[in-house]
C-alpha cells in the first residue's frame, strides 16, 4: 500500500499502538459525553438511546449481527474515513483541517441525528490515527468502544 501523509513520516511500534488505541477508548468516551452535553445545550437535543436500543434488538434477533457491529462496521469506517479520508487529506488541508473534515463526513455518515457527538468521536479517532501513523490504534479505540458499550447495555 502507498503509505498515506500520516503514515509517511513513520508508524509506532505495535505495542504503542495498542496503548494509545486501549487509552483512546477512555478518550472516545469522554468526547461522547462532551458531544451529548453539547447537543443538549446548543440544540436542545435529549440524549437519545434509540440508536443504541435498535442495535440492541438486531443483535437480539441475530446474533451474528454482534460480529457485524463490533468489527466489520469499525475496520470499514476507519479505512475510509481515516485511513482514505483524513490520511490523504491531512497532507492538503493540514492535520486539523483533515481531521475536521473526516470527523464531520463521518459524524454525519454515522449518525445524522447525533452528527455533533459522531463528529467529534470522529476527530478523536483522527488525532489516534496522527499520533500512531497507523489505523490500528483508533480501530483499537473503535471495537473496544462499541464492544464496551453494547457489553453494558446488555447487562444494564
Amino acid at each position: 500500500m502507498i503509505p498515506t501523509a500520516v503514515e509517511a513520516p513513520g508508524v509506532s511500534p505495535a505495542q504503542v499502538q495498542v496503548g494509545w488505541g486501549l487509552g483512546g477508548i477512555a478518550i472516545v468516551l469522554v468526547a461522547e459525553l462532551i458531544g451529548t452535553k453539547l447537543s443538549s445545550w446548543l440544540f436542545l437535543q435529549p440524549a437519545s438511546r434509540q440508536p443504541l436500543a435498535a442495535l440492541m434488538a438486531a443483535i437480539t434477533t441475530t446474533p451474528a449481527y454482534a460480529l457485524a457491529a463490533v468489527v466489520a462496521l469499525p475496520v470499514l469506517e476507519e479505512l475510509v474515513f481515516r485511513r482514505v479520508v483524513f490520511g490523504n487529506l491531512a497532507g492538503v488541508t493540514g492535520t486539523f483541517g483533515a481531521a475536521v473534515i473526516s470527523g464531520l463526513l463521518f459524524g454525519f455518515a454515522t449518525d445524522p441525528a447525533h452528527w455533533l457527538t459522531a463528529t467529534l468521536v470522529g476527530i478523536v479517532y483522527s488525532y489516534l490515527y496522527h499520533a500512531t501513523g497507523s489505523v490500528n490504534a483508533p480501530l483499537i479505540a473503535h471495537i473496544g468502544t462499541i464492544a464496551l458499550t453494547l457489553g453494558y447495555a446488555f447487562t444494564h
